[in-house]
């Protein structure tokens, strides 16, 4: 594997993938309606956003750091392969534009020794296996405008969760249900409370099994498998 040292340079000013008003649409929360507050919807929203960052391990919002690779292992298979090295820089997607400099044994690469596949964060040095490889670049998304549509689907499930855990809690306190009978008392969780509201990520998914599994395969697509 690697040895990857990045550095952020300019720090993203937002890391949320929906608005509040965005969310406020989507969970058919009417204007005015002031059940809930936008403070309260933002600190949700940060924490949601915060929740899928980790889960693929990565940072999704748009930075300029500078990335130090070493030991990056074999050369690539290609015609010119005994003096190629492949990359795959840590912010993505990243545009060509947006790549500052490549360097690699302390030489500033020519651009046309280098090629990139934007969509992935792929860069393929060409004749050249010097060590380490530095790149500045500006990478990821300006959230939460440029925000996936899907990753924006799975931010408003989880704080439409956390939101009706809080609803949840404050209409039945702790939960706990109780039947008496004379001087008899039975005590006990509704099973509609427990499984009506999906678990966060972390804790084994959004929904139950059946749905978790498309979930989880969303998010892997953002999730960058090191070998």
């Amino acid at each position: 594997m690697a040895d990857v040292f990045a550095k952020v340079l300019e720090p993203a000013t937002s890391f949320a993938f929906v608005t509040t008003d965005e969310v406020r649409t989507a969970l058919g929360i009417p204007p005015g309606d002031t059940s809930i507050t936008d403070e309260t919807l933002q600190f949700m929203i940060d924490a949601a956003s915060a929740e899928i960052s980790t889960s693929c391990d990565r940072v999704f919002a748009k930075e300029t750091v500078e990335e130090i690779w070493r030991c990056v292992g074999e050369p690539c298979d290609c015609a010119d392969a005994a003096s190629s090295r492949r990359i795959w820089l840590g912010h993505w997607p990243v545009k060509e534009a947006d790549i500052e400099s490549v360097e690699a044994g302390g030489v500033i690469l020519d651009p046309s020794s280098w090629e990139l596949e934007e969509s992935s964060g792929k860069l393929a040095i060409r004749n050249s296996t010097s060590e380490p490889i530095v790149v500045t670049y500006t990478g990821g998304y300006v959230l939460p405008d440029e925000a996936p549509y899907d990753l924006k689907h799975v931010a408003v499930l989880l704080v439409r969760t956390a939101r009706m855990q809080n609803m949840l809690a404050v209409t039945t306190g702790s939960g706990i249900r109780s039947v008496v009978h004379k001087e008899s008392r039975v005590t006990y969780f509704s099973p509609k409370d427990l499984t009506v509201f999906p678990p966060a990520l972390g804790t084994g998914g959004l929904t139950s099994a059946a749905g978790r599994g498309p979930v989880e395969a969303l998010l892997m697509r953002y999730t960058r498998l090191w070998a």
